[in-house]
């Protein structure tokens, strides 16, 4: 065991929460960290953000560097709040938005990596949830997050620990831009062939769409169906086992997601609309037996004779997209109403075609496929020996020849 510490005695700069920018500052200036990258992605990357016009002159009170700790200061779940995230790329100044707080190590006694690792672990997030607060929302304050206790490993074996973990992750990321990449070519060949329609119909002529199933949290226990929710939508075209939770809960058959079936996101907790409409394929599980929709989703069905590679085509492109943000209401959370997909028009393209079409880019879907497979191996391994560097059963050397072998 190693000894504990607070945490606030490891910081080099005091907890911090961000800014709260007026809306007249708003869409210029430098990026802003927002609650949607947070829980987006748990290494944040150089991406597009929110840009706000703001004084940043005190860099260390207002800006980000790489090996920030991001914690969710609130959130509408309990598992959302104090969900730790770490800056992993900043290729220009960027802020952080007020509902988040930033925490910097001191790198001569932590190295920001293994606490990210360790908030991640099931140790570090029984930690964090005794102080989480729930009235209206979950949340953290940073008097309490301060004097949490954590574990504190020499700086070697913190830094071992997190080139070990951090390899697998680096394989990830390296497949995700990779699937990316091979869904932006999907996109493309499918805008080649959509231009060439010269007419557009109703999507319920290419596609039933079915609301997803309303359930309740006693609903979720062990079984052999999955209900597939709102974190399930990527934006590489498949999900990698991701939002699944044991269901036991009714369902009715339409629910039922089967080969072929697209989801697409009819709630966004962003509050930016960034998700609403975002349209993905579901891959099979090996874990689960039958997969059902949340009520945050609808399935999108292929009628008789429409491949599911051109309705995903239909309903990948920015149009549909850009058509459901126009459709997002809501204050906290934005719900997508139903005449979002009665007043859709989709390309018409003769059937050839559109079989053409699929014949061409289903061994792309088979590689983002192949990749999304891989990730969840990696993931899995990673998951598996977090808690146990976290805890010292296992040896840093042990843990690197597995590692060795998959990267």
């Amino acid at each position: 065991m190693h000894p504990e510490i607070r945490f606030g005695d490891l910081l080099d700069l005091p907890l911090r929460s961000g800014v709260t920018v007026a809306s007249a500052n708003r869409g210029c200036g430098i990026n802003m960290l927002n609650m949607g990258e947070l829980f987006r992605f748990s290494r944040i990357p150089a991406v597009d953000m929110a840009r706000v016009d703001i004084d940043f002159s005190d860099s260390d009170r207002y800006l980000l560097t790489i090996g920030d700790l991001m914690f969710a200061r609130r959130s509408l779940t309990l598992e959302g709040a104090g969900k730790c995230s770490i800056v992993h790329g900043v290729p220009e100044p960027t802020t952080w938005e007020s509902s988040i707080i930033r925490a910097r190590v001191d790198r001569y006694r932590a190295d920001p990596r293994f606490y990210f690792y360790y908030f991640a672990s099931p140790a570090g997030r029984r930690s964090i949830e005794t102080i989480v607060e729930q009235v209206a929302a979950a949340g953290i304050r940073l008097s309490e997050l301060s004097s949490l206790l954590v574990p504190l490993p020499p700086l070697a074996v913190q830094g071992a620990i997190a080139d070990t973990l951090g390899a697998l992750d680096d394989k990830i990321d390296v497949n995700l831009v990779l699937a990316v990449q091979t869904n932006a070519l999907v996109r493309a060949l499918f805008k080649d062939i959509s231009a060439k329609a010269d007419t557009h119909r109703a999507l319920s002529e290419i596609a039933a769409i079915t609301k997803g199933v309303s359930y309740r949290s006693g609903d979720l226990k062990p079984s052999e169906t999955a209900l597939v929710t709102l974190k399930s939508v990527t934006r590489y075209g498949t999900y990698a086992d991701r939002g699944l939770k044991s269901y036991s809960g009714p369902y009715a058959a339409q629910q039922i997601i089967k080969s072929g079936d697209i989801v697409i996101a009819q709630t966004d907790l962003t509050q930016a609309a960034e998700v609403v409409g975002r349209a993905v394929r579901v891959a099979p599980s090996t874990d689960y037996t039958v997969l059902v929709a949340s009520l945050d989703l609808a399935i999108a069905r292929p009628r008789a004779g429409v491949p599911a590679e051109f309705l995903l085509g239909v309903l990948s492109e920015e149009r549909f997209h850009r058509h459901c943000q126009s459709y997002a209401t809501g204050t906290t959370v934005l719900h997508l109403a139903p005449t979002a997909f009665e007043t859709y028009l989709a390309p018409v393209i003769t059937a050839a075609e559109q079989h053409k079409f699929a014949r061409k880019i289903r061994p792309l879907h088979d590689l983002i496929d192949s990749l999304a497979q891989e990730n969840r191996s990696l993931a899995a391994l990673r998951d598996t020996l977090l808690p146990e560097l976290m805890s010292g059963k296992l040896r840093v050397k042990d843990a690197e020849k597995q590692v060795e072998e998959v990267v």
